[in-house]
């Protein structure tokens, strides 16, 4: 059965009615309200007013306190989980970007001590 409500335009919605009723869920009573309000909620911009101070990481130890408030900002609201998930993922780059960097040190000290001369087992024939 159609929902036997009349939409803003004036037209009859299309929408099933729910299981004993005559109308849809959108057209019960506080349903569209509440929908909406959800809805707002899950949109609304987040102030970044609100948020926690906080450095620009520079090492991994730093890193982990960044997403541990990120973590928290999410659970009290303060951050929308969507920008959460951008600070997550940038910072697995950030992450991958100091592990290279480490390597980088370590070769490049490496080939300090060596003088700069390959060691016979590595070089290529």
């Amino acid at each position: 059965m159609k929902c036997g409500a009349t939409t803003k335009a004036g037209a009859r919605c299309n929408r099933p009615a729910l299981r004993g009723t005559r109308r849809c869920y959108l057209h019960t009573e506080g349903n569209a309200r509440e929908a909406g309000r959800r809805g707002g909620l899950r949109r609304r911009v987040f102030n970044p007013e609100n948020l926690a101070p906080l450095e620009t990481p520079q090492t991994a130890q730093d890193l982990t306190a960044f997403v541990a408030m990120t973590m928290t900002e999410v659970r009290l609201a303060r951050l929308d989980p969507r920008i959460a998930n951008a600070i997550s993922q940038l910072g697995g780059v950030f992450l991958r970007g100091l592990e290279v960097g480490d390597l980088e040190k370590r070769v490049a000290e490496l080939e300090k001590r060596n003088g700069g001369k390959q060691d016979e087992s590595t070089r290529e024939n």
